[in-house]
């Protein structure tokens, strides 16, 4: 029985993980930018390489400082999607405050538009906090070898859908914000 309930947690896992990578790459073909993460980390982490001569050694120590810049910049990511994520709750906790202290108790077109979009932004903002793999499971996979290439190319796509994820989130929010703005004009 405990084999058949970890195998349908696996299977469930797996299934998570596919749809948030489907739902990763449509953001990323909606994004309007192209990642430019090496030039950012190099300015970032200028100097982390100190000392080393060996060529082959520099570009290891180059890829390493980028992953790890990489999963810096994710770990900021997190946050940002927490802390918008909470804002999001507030908002509708505000726009069900409004609807129930209203004179006729009903919700308005605007409401629903506000609650709406809301919710599109902490689905956006659960994609940013999404887990996706294990730390350096494709550099390090269970079979041996070792492929940091891979790890950072797939590292980078990450990045890049989370950042679009995050900055679409953050926008929605802004417009529920003068949505909410005009609701209180139109409505007091």
């Amino acid at each position: 029985m405990r084999e058949i309930v970890q195998n349908i947690v696996t299977d469930l896992s797996w299934a998570i993980s596919r749809l948030n990578f489907a739902i990763w790459q449509l953001a990323s073909w909606l994004s309007l930018s192209e990642p430019k993460i090496e030039s950012r980390m190099k300015f970032y982490n200028a100097g982390v390489v100190d000392g080393i001569i060996d060529d082959a050694a520099t570009a290891i120590a180059e890829k390493k400082s980028i992953i790890k810049g990489i999963y810096d910049i994710l770990g900021i990511l997190d946050g940002k999607a927490s802390a918008l994520m909470r804002y999001n709750g507030i908002i509708l906790a505000v726009v069900s405050l409004l609807v129930r202290l209203g004179p006729k108790q009903q919700i308005h077109g605007l409401d629903l538009a506000i609650v709406l979009i809301t919710l599109l932004s902490i689905m956006l903002c659960l994609l940013v906090a999404g887990i996706f793999w294990r730390f350096l499971e494709l550099a390090f996979p269970a079979s041996g070898g070792a492929d940091i290439d891979k790890e950072m190319s797939e590292l980078k796509l990450v990045l890049h859908l989370r950042e679009s994820s995050y900055q679409l989130a953050w926008l929605l929010a802004v417009v529920v914000t003068v949505l909410l703005a005009i609701r209180f004009i139109l409505h007091s």
